[in-house]
């Protein structure tokens, strides 16, 4: 089964809403997968406006 994606946010999801926005607003059309530990440290995260740790895609339809 593909893995669910928020629209606003880019984070994957589990659940019936983004942990993040608090939105449902899901795709299940993306591409690219990027696991962030340390938001703070990390530029790409810094460059994507990633504020919390875990696992976002690089484009969502």
């Amino acid at each position: 089964m593909a893995e669910k994606v928020c629209r606003n946010c880019k984070m994957f999801v589990t659940g019936t809403a983004c942990p993040l926005c608090r939105t449902a607003n899901f795709s299940r059309t993306w591409k690219g997968v990027l696991y962030v530990n340390d938001p703070n440290g990390s530029e790409v995260a810094q460059l994507l406006g990633i504020k919390a740790p875990g696992k976002y895609c690089l484009w969502v339809k």
